[in-house]
């Protein structure tokens, strides 16, 4: 979905902080805007919003998270904010799955 795992030189997952695992999320989201914020240290909250009318899309609230993600954390957040969005039938507005 975002790619493959992406391993340091010891063979361990490498970790992205939160700001640089939104904007990860946030590409993939184009052309469509994508916001995180931190509910709290162990869940974000995710937005979806139209960027020309600056309408909001979609608010997913709860979702589990860190302060440090990996990219399997990443991409699971990715397809529970994509799966929301199929289920409202706004698909149209996604990117193809890769």
């Amino acid at each position: 979905m975002l790619g493959s795992s992406t391993l340091d030189t010891e063979g361990a997952m490498t970790h992205f902080s939160f700001p640089r695992a939104c904007e990860l999320m946030k590409s993939y989201f184009q052309p469509l805007d994508f916001i995180a914020t931190l509910d709290s240290p162990r869940s974000l909250r995710a937005q979806v919003v139209e960027p020309d009318s600056g309408d909001i899309l979609l608010t997913v609230a709860g979702i589990p998270c860190s302060t440090q993600l990996s990219l399997g954390d990443i991409e699971r957040i990715v397809a529970t904010v994509r799966s929301d969005l199929q289920a409202l039938s706004l698909q149209r507005l996604l990117p193809e799955a890769s």
